[in-house]
């Protein structure tokens, strides 16, 4: 591989957040099967900052930008940073999206880059409606790191079967519903001492509205645990890898870092059918909830009023629940499949390559040897110089057949 074929990476990549783990593990797939990564990290303040984590840095300038700035942040960036680094460069943006609606303010931001690149079927479906620009499809790839704390560190009993079900405030506790699966376990499990649920979740303290509801849904609810901190990866992997299963009833989904997670820890999910978590789950390696679409009641951020996303089944849910404590068989397969899927389809490896593949696809067809325009462009300019130069050719033909043809006419009827 040449020494210059490798990519750029910017990005809010410090940040205790899915987006940014997401990006985190992007970079960390691209080094897995040796792509040479350079990286500029910002701050929510479009600061450049060092990167914290284990990371060198090739000191390569590439021809391929990736930049890992979600939609609800991009109008910002693009504002307030410096888009030097963007000229003569291919550049690519990654995003992820929760509505098969399309973010109709931001996608003429799409215009500032060459491609997009989203995390499931369902993200390129809401994008390619209006994008001005090719939308590929590159999953996060899934890791799972030996996280060595057991459960006395999150006071949990050793003997309970533990739910598990995450989520960031900030991400609007509507879509992220999780007053829907409180009330799907207390339906199947109301103050049983051998079941737990743990809602974990960070930034509630600027939501106290939100708050106060999930507080008064837990109420007098002794096998319910809240834990509202921020956790670095290996504690929030401890906690995961020490839960029996991972429950979610998400209204909407662009991926669902944190399901796929569990997954790969061999947790047996739960969660609604519908969004982008069918990127890799189905009725073979998961518990799928029915689910009828509502439109969403009011405006918030780039949701608009009438948006569609899903009203899970509570019933259903429960029911599910109840069985997969209950039904050892059921676990156990569920545990082996969902963790064989996940490494198979979403290993850093496999991801890696997808990855290096679509690269090597840009760097064949679309740029030149100092990156700096288009071939494909260029090859399209020249193929429609053949075509005119044919199209004169073929006229002139038909001219002269036509003249041979009137003097062939005219001798006969002379």
């Amino acid at each position: 591989m040449s020494s210059d074929f490798g990519v750029n990476v910017y990005g809010y990549l410090n940040e205790l957040s899915g987006l940014s783990e997401a990006a985190r593990t992007n970079i960390d797939a691209l080094n897995k099967v040796g792509v040479g990564t350079n990286i500029t990290c910002f701050n929510y303040s479009n600061q450049i900052v060092d990167y914290d984590f284990n990371h060198k840095n090739t000191g390569v300038n590439y021809k391929v930008n990736l930049i890992h700035i979600n939609l609800n942040f991009i109008e910002d960036f693009i504002q307030n940073t410096n888009k030097q680094f963007l000229e003569n460069h291919y550049n690519i943006v990654f995003w992820a999206w929760e509505f098969i609606e399309p973010p109709v303010e931001v996608m003429k931001y799409l215009s500032f880059f060459d491609e997009v690149w989203v995390p499931s079927d369902f993200c390129v479906e809401a994008l390619s409606i209006t994008s001005p620009i090719p939308v590929v499809k590159i999953p996060h790839s899934i890791q799972s790191i030996a996280g060595h704390l057991k459960r006395d560190h999150f006071s949990l009993n050793k003997d309970v079967f533990v739910f598990l079900t995450i989520f960031d405030s900030i991400s609007s506790l509507e879509r992220k519903n999780p007053l829907a699966t409180i009330k799907a376990f207390k339906q199947a499990f109301f103050n049983n001492p051998k079941v737990c649920l743990v809602i974990k979740t960070h930034h509630l303290d600027m939501f106290p509205e939100q708050a106060a509801l999930l507080n008064n849904a837990i109420a007098g609810i002794e096998n319910i645990k809240l834990i509202n901190a921020s956790f670095k990866k290996e504690e929030l992997h401890s906690l995961i890898n020490v839960s029996d299963a991972y429950v979610s009833l998400q209204r909407s989904e662009g991926f669902g870092l944190t399901m796929a997670e569990a997954m790969a820890y061999g947790k047996p999910t739960i969660s609604t059918g519908y969004s982008g978590n069918l990127e890799y789950m189905n009725v073979n390696n998961s518990l799928l909830v029915k689910y009828k679409l509502i439109p969403v009641s009011v405006d918030y951020g780039l949701t608009k009023k009438g948006y569609l996303f899903a009203d899970p089944d509570v019933d259903h849910a429960s029911f599910l629940m109840k069985n997969l404590v209950e039904d050892n068989t059921l676990f156990n397969n569920l545990s082996e499949k969902s963790k064989a899927d996940i490494h198979t389809y979403l290993s850093k490896k496999t991801i890696g390559n997808k990855i290096k593949n679509r690269l090597q696809t840009i760097t064949d067809n679309f740029l030149d040897k100092e990156g700096k325009t288009l071939k494909l462009l260029n090859n399209l300019e020249q193929k429609d110089k053949e075509i005119k130069t044919q199209l004169k050719k073929i006229r002139k033909l038909e001219k002269n057949v036509f003249i041979k043809m009137k003097y062939q006419f005219k001798k006969i009827f002379k």
